[in-house]
């Protein structure tokens, strides 16, 4: 099963993976083709935090958007919000998901430049885990257009 995954902050990051290899690739900014067939797609979904502005939160909303109208014919497609996949501030999460990376994974992570490309990544993990583990778990976060 293989998951494409986009964190689409200010520098969109992506990253695809396989239950059978984890994450393989990441990159910020718009991915390359895809050479394989993707299962899952899945999209960070922003919400409203305290504290962050709302204009900020209204643009990520726009380009979820976007990626959801490119990429929602390519396979079944999950917004899932923050708080689901993320763990305290990026610099503890990124700190916590390094920990759970392979030495492949590994050189894939640091060679990221950016912290959308790291979320992506992430996310990407993230999902793959639950697809191996509970995939019930992630069809709570389906995409149904209205």
């Amino acid at each position: 099963m293989n998951v494409f995954a986009i964190d689409p902050g200010a520098h969109a990051g992506w990253a695809v993976g396989s239950i059978a290899q984890g994450v393989q690739a990441a990159g910020a900014g718009n991915p390359p083709p895809l050479r394989v067939r993707v299962d899952a797609i899945v999209i960070e979904r922003p919400v409203i935090r305290p504290g962050v502005d709302g204009n900020s939160i209204l643009t990520l909303a726009i380009n979820v958007g976007r990626w959801v109208e490119r990429y929602k014919d390519w396979g079944p497609l999950y917004l899932v919000p923050p708080s689901s996949w993320k763990a305290g501030s990026k610099t503890v999460h990124h700190a916590a998901v390094r920990k759970l990376l392979d030495s492949r994974e590994l050189r894939v992570w640091d060679a990221l430049k950016t912290h959308d490309a790291r979320d992506a990544m992430a996310l990407c993990h993230w999902a793959l885990k639950l697809l191996r583990v509970a995939p019930p778990a992630l069809a709570v976060h389906a995409y149904t257009p209205t």
